[in-house]
């Protein structure tokens, strides 16, 4: 199993280990011209990198997170097939593959979803007329929180 100390992300700076070169060139005014895993031109200075992935993180926390997913150990298992997860939530919003259920109701429409971000792009796509929109870019949200996290995550 990967393991990973408090000591080992805290000790990582800028061009070394979880910040990749994509992140220390722009941190240098050096970023390239294609976009790293949903990340502009421009990356952070302080993006997260990780090490075994490539993929790319403004939080420590998420980074640790994510991690996890590199594990050979998953100790929760479905009970109708062979999918393994790292974390309990993951294997119940597995389930409602088998069990058709769709917890998350359109406030504007009969439409259901499994999953919230599947709900939160039905309301982009159909009932777009009522959704919030960015007063920075052309970004669509369906609710206010979405649009708050949209505003911290690109526009901070």
């Amino acid at each position: 199993m990967l393991q990973y100390d408090e000591a080992d992300l805290e000790a990582q700076a800028p061009g070394d280990g979880l910040y990749g070169e994509a992140a220390a060139a722009a941190a240098a005014g050096h970023g390239s011209s294609g976009a790293l895993d949903g990340f502009p031109a421009g990356i952070h200075p302080q993006a997260l990198l990780c090490p075994h992935c490539g993929r790319c993180y403004t939080h420590r926390s998420t980074l640790r997170r994510h991690l996890l997913s590199h594990a050979a150990d998953k100790p929760y298992a479905c009970g109708m097939c062979g999918y393994r997860a790292i974390q309990r939530s993951d294997v119940t919003r597995h389930m409602r593959t088998h069990t058709g259920e769709k917890p998350y109701p359109c406030p504007h429409c009969r439409h259901r979803a499994s999953q919230s971000g599947d709900l939160d792009r039905h309301i982009v796509a159909v009932h777009s007329d009522l959704c919030l929109e960015c007063r920075v870019c052309p970004h669509r949200a369906p609710t206010e929180a979405s649009m708050i996290m949209h505003m911290r995550k690109k526009h901070a």
